[in-house]
C-alpha cells in the first residue's frame, strides 16, 4: 500500500467496528484519513490512539444524512487537504424489527443513511477524484450486518444503491 502513503481517505462511521478497523489500517499504511461522524469524541479518541503512526486521523463532525453538511465537508476537504482519493462508505443503520413492527420514520432513517448518504458521499468523492484526474481512486461500500439475519426492510435499504 505504499502508493497510498500521504493520500487522503474519507471514512464514514469510523468510531467503532469495521470503520475503526479500516481507519486504523489506513493510518498505519500512511494515509491521511478524515473520519466523518455525527459525534467526534470517539473519533478523537481513536486519533489520539493512532498518534505516532505514519498517517493521521482527522476527526470531522458531519451528519452524512444532511446534504448541506456533506457538501460542506467535501468543500472543506478540497480547500484544506486537496481532495479525496479513497471513500469508504461504512456508516449504516439497522432497525432490528420485523417489517410489520417498523414505522415509516424508522424506514426513512435507514434509507437516508444507508442509501441517500452513500449516494451523496459517492457522488462528491468521485467528483473530487475526477476534478484532480485521479485515475486510481476507490469508493468502497461496507456493511457489517450482512450475516446477521436482518429483517428484509433493512436489507432492501442497505442494498439499494
Amino acid at each position: 500500500m505504499e502508493r497510498w502513503s500521504g493520500r487522503l481517505a474519507l471514512v464514514t462511521g469510523p468510531s467503532a467496528g469495521i470503520g475503526a478497523s479500516v481507519t486504523r489500517r489506513l493510518v498505519a499504511e500512511g494515509m491521511r484519513v478524515v473520519g466523518a461522524a455525527r459525534s467526534v469524541e470517539r473519533v478523537q479518541a481513536l486519533a489520539d490512539e493512532l498518534k505516532g503512526h505514519p498517517g493521521t486521523l482527522i476527526p470531522n463532525k458531519c451528519d452524512i444524512t444532511k446534504d448541506d453538511q456533506v457538501v460542506s465537508m467535501f468543500a472543506r476537504i478540497k480547500r484544506e487537504l486537496g481532495g479525496v482519493d479513497v471513500c469508504v462508505n461504512n456508516a449504516g443503520l439497522a432497525v432490528l424489527k420485523d417489517l410489520l413492527e417498523g414505522s415509516p420514520e424508522e424506514w426513512c432513517s435507514m434509507l437516508d443513511l444507508n442509501v441517500v448518504a452513500v449516494c451523496l458521499c459517492t457522488r462528491e468523492a468521485v467528483a473530487s477524484m475526477r476534478e484532480r484526474d485521479v485515475d486510481d481512486g476507490h469508493v468502497l461500500h461496507s456493511t457489517g450486518w450482512s450475516l446477521a439475519g436482518l429483517p428484509g426492510c433493512w436489507l432492501a435499504a442497505r442494498d439499494s444503491p
